[in-house]
């Protein structure tokens, strides 16, 4: 629409400008954000500021439909940065919303060199304390002009009573900001506070395209939109008839065409072009500061550059503002990827090779490597992953080294594939992935017997043995185990496998019933003393096992308690702790204290099952069945029993966990009817049978518990707990506590 001109002189403005926006038909409604921008009153400055696409228009046009007070429009364009032009559609809003005579300020705008803040600004003010008006500039940010700031400045500063103003800019707006949020005189509705929600993504795609999406599918859009209204849109757009909707999602990405023309309308065409060839050449980045951007670019200045885009709100997300540290909305950071292929072919894969190199120096060994993967540089990519992936481990952050071998492209040569497949099998047994484990271990024995390697690789022949050791130590087979360890010469073997290899001696050790104390002590130490966090906690779990098979309480409880403090400490999986649970439960179980010990034996079978250990998990289910039988749950012990007979039948040599196995099925037969069978000793089984409440009372006799102690723990009274005593002595034809406890023990009821 052309100017409309006033019949008075100097009065030239565009009617479209100072016409406020009506709802589109359809949108989205935003009654939260409408209450803050009416509750906020005149008193306070309201400003929207928030990139393109994220609802600003909307969200003033809803609250303009609801507002009863005058309000005086200026839709701002980038003619503006002329200040006069801008002040006098404002005036000539601001006369139309509330009758107040501006003529002699029309004059003063339209007369050349009249300073604006006191011959204008002020003077308008003034008039507006008997006629309250709201003003609304719309884009503030398309008139960027020094002197049009500091007018604007003025008019903040002096906020009469009567004046409510609204902004809405993708750029910060040039108000002192900090210190209106001190006095109270800032309501601030930004880029998070318009992000949709899930309800708001379903209908704004059922708007587009009639779909009706599920929860998990609108909150999927919403995660990958970030919330962006505009993204959401264009991703409804992207959405064919009849297709997966999850495969479609998945599928919206920067390269959208929808995306990329409007990001390249409303984002790319208004920068200059060194701030385009800036965002083009940082887009690599994952994370965004002036040390990171200066050696990828080779240059200075980035930092200065990182925080006026970020002010103009150009997707740029600030991490830490003290820090400088910033990172891309992620469409628009898959975006300018898109267009720097498209425009400069080989130019991502080039940028991602020097972000690896430049972020080496650094000292940033995870994004380095991640560019390294992203560049598709075989070479460049295993030696990084070869450089690091120890330190990851010893550091317990064995998940990002198992992201990057998943990342990998084929190795270069045998012995980057050798030394990769190594570490990566050490990996899949923190994850407890025994097969694994196995293949990979096979796969370098394969390259060392045929001699494609060279001689660095061939100093870890011993490690294959090792690798297929503990993988049989996973599975319960402990004849393999022992005869994969008997392969390996421990004063050979490379310094830092030797904790790992004592720990599995001492385990098997100990699994098979040989002492295994001194054994793990040892590998204890000698882990600590290498900085093998792993290591450590594995050892110190198996020490807290066989303190509590040894009878040790209190030594269980110590080692227990020393591996949970080490895996918090230096982040180790919580999984390891399993046998840890186990030996606590066991301890609490002969202290009375049933429920705890249920509570760490149940955890005990969770964790030992998510790492598949097979021998761990059938222990922690004998423990939680004793539990139960003590607890006269008969039904549920048998079927923990069952389950564990099933584990063991593989392994052939069960060991200690046999034996255990047999007693628990023992005592469970012994329960459904009287036996008269000789044992052990010449002792004879009970002639009649023990009821639940008497053996849940007999398990805990070996203890120290005073018979108060003993009825407290079962829930018994004192003299209930005596007349239970008197019963099993009968029965067993003892007379006294001790002689109970041996009797017990000869017929396996202990």
């Amino acid at each position: 629409m052309g100017p409309r001109t006033g019949e008075r002189a100097g009065r030239a403005v565009l009617s479209a400008k100072l016409s406020p926006p009506a709802p589109r038909a359809g949108a989205v409604p935003r009654r939260g954000l409408v209450d803050a921008l009416e509750a906020a009153g005149p008193g306070r400055l309201r400003v929207v500021v928030a990139p393109p696409g994220w609802g600003k228009s909307e969200l003033v046009a809803q609250w303009l439909e609801r507002h009863d007070g005058p309000v005086a429009y200026v839709q701002v364009d980038a003619h503006d940065a002329d200040a006069a032009r801008f002040w006098l559609h404002v005036l000539v809003a601001v006369e139309g919303a509330t009758g107040v005579g501006v003529d002699d300020l029309v004059e003063a705008v339209n007369a050349p060199g009249v300073p604006l803040v006191t011959d204008v600004v002020e003077p308008l003010l003034a008039r507006l304390d008997a006629a309250p008006v709201t003003l609304v500039l719309e884009d503030l940010h398309l008139a960027d002009d020094v002197e049009l700031d500091e007018t604007l400045i003025g008019l903040v500063e002096a906020r009469p009573a009567g004046l409510g103003l609204v902004v809405t800019s993708r750029a910060e707006p040039p108000f002192a900001l900090a210190r209106l949020r001190m006095q109270d005189a800032l309501c601030e509705i930004r880029r998070e506070d318009l992000a949709v929600d899930v309800d708001a993504a379903r209908s704004i795609v059922a708007g587009v395209t009639g779909t009706v999406l599920s929860d998990e599918a609108a909150a999927r859009l919403v995660a990958r939109t970030e919330g962006w209204a505009a993204g959401v849109y264009l991703a409804a757009l992207a959405l064919p008839a009849d297709a997966d909707v999850a495969e479609a999602l998945d599928r919206f990405a920067g390269d959208d065409r929808n995306l990329s023309d409007y990001l390249a309308a409303e984002v790319l065409a208004r920068l200059d072009e060194a701030d385009r060839r800036f965002l083009l050449g940082v887009a690599v980045l994952e994370q965004l500061d002036a040390e990171r951007c200066d050696a990828l670019l080779g240059a200075t200045g980035s930092g200065g550059r990182l925080v006026a885009l970020a002010r103009r709100n150009q997707f740029l997300i600030p991490l830490d503002r003290a820090a400088g540290r910033y990172r891309f909305h992620h469409l628009f950071r898959e975006w300018l990827l898109a267009e720097l292929d498209r425009t400069s072919p080989g130019a991502v894969a080039d940028a991602h090779r020097r972000a690896a190199v430049a972020l080496r120096r650094q000292g940033d060994i995870v994004a380095s490597t991640d560019h390294a993967l992203a560049a598709g540089d075989a070479s460049l990519a295993y030696e990084s992953v070869v450089a690091h992936q120890i330190q990851l481990l010893d550091t317990c952050r064995h998940a990002t080294a198992i992201r990057w071998y998943r990342a990998l492209p084929p190795p270069p040569s045998d012995d980057a594939a050798a030394e990769v497949d190594l570490v990566r099998a050490y990996a899949a047994g923190i994850e407890g992935d025994p097969d694994t484990m196995d293949r990979l271990a096979d796969r370098v024995a394969t390259r060392l017997a045929e001699g494609t390697v060279t001689e660095r690789v061939t100093t870890r022949s011993d490690e294959p043995p090792l690798l297929r050791a503990y993988a049989a130590m996973l599975r319960g087979d402990f004849d393999r185990c022992e005869a994969e360890l008997a392969r390996i010469d421990g004063e050979r073997m490379m310094m830092r496998s030797r904790p790992m290899w004592r720990c599995v001696v001492g385990i098997v050790a100990f699994w098979l019933g040989v002492p295994a104390r001194d054994t793990l002590e040892g590998a204890e130490a000698f882990a600590r003393s290498d900085g093998v966090p792993y290591a450590v906690v594995l050892a110190q779990v198996y020490l807290a096992l066989e303190a509590a098979h040894a009878g040790d309480l209190d030594r269980a409880e110590r080692w227990s308690a020393a591996a949970e403090a080490t895996a918090h400490d230096e982040g180790v999986s919580v999984n390891y702790l399993a046998a840890a649970l186990v030996a606590r439960a066991q301890v609490r179980q002969a202290r009375g204290d049933l429920v705890a010990a249920a509570g760490d034996a149940a955890r005990g079978v969770a964790l030992a099952e998510r790492r598949n250990d097979r021998p761990v998990a059938a222990q922690a289910r004998l423990v939680l069945a004793a539990v139960r039988h003590l607890d006269a749950d008969r039904g549920a012990a048998r079927e923990l029993v069952e389950v564990v007979a099933g584990d063991l039948e593989p392994m052939g040599r069960p060991g200690i966990l046999g034996e255990a196995l047999a007693t628990a099925q023992r005592q469970l037969r012994l329960q459904q009817a009287p036996t008269l069978a000789p044992v052990t000793g010449g002792v004879r089984a009970p002639v009649e049978a023990l009821t639940d409440r008497e053996l849940a009372l007999l398990r805990l006799l070996p203890g120290d518990l005073t018979q108060r102690e003993l009825g407290d723990a079962l829930h018994l009274s004192f003299n209930t707990v005596k007349a239970y005593n008197r019963q099993i002595y009968r029965k067993l034809g003892v007379s006294s506590r001790d002689q109970a406890v041996a009797a017990a023990r000869a017929v396996g009821l202990l």
